[in-house]
C-alpha cells in the first residue's frame, strides 16, 4: 500500500520519514528515536490531521481588509 505526497508530508512534520515499504504492509521508518516498523494502517492513522493541526491553520487564515 501506498502512502499519498500528502501523507508523507504530515508524516514528516511529525518526524517519521518512511525509508522503505517491506511489501507486507510494513514499513520501515526513520525516527528521532531510530528506525522503526509501522504497519500502513498505522502511518495513515498518525498522517491524519487532527483538529488543532486544522484549528491553527484556520487562525493562520489572512482576510483581505
Amino acid at each position: 500500500m501506498t502512502l499519498t505526497k500528502y501523507e508523507l508530508t504530515l508524516l514528516a512534520l511529525r518526524g517519521i520519514k518512511p525509508i522503505d515499504d517491506l511489501g507486507n504492509g510494513t514499513f520501515r521508518c526513520m525516527t528521532s528515536d531510530g528506525e522503526r516498523y509501522y504497519t500502513s494502517h498505522d502511518l495513515k492513522q498518525i498522517a491524519k490531521p487532527g483538529f488543532f493541526d486544522r484549528f491553527t491553520a484556520f487562525m493562520g487564515v489572512r482576510h483581505a481588509s
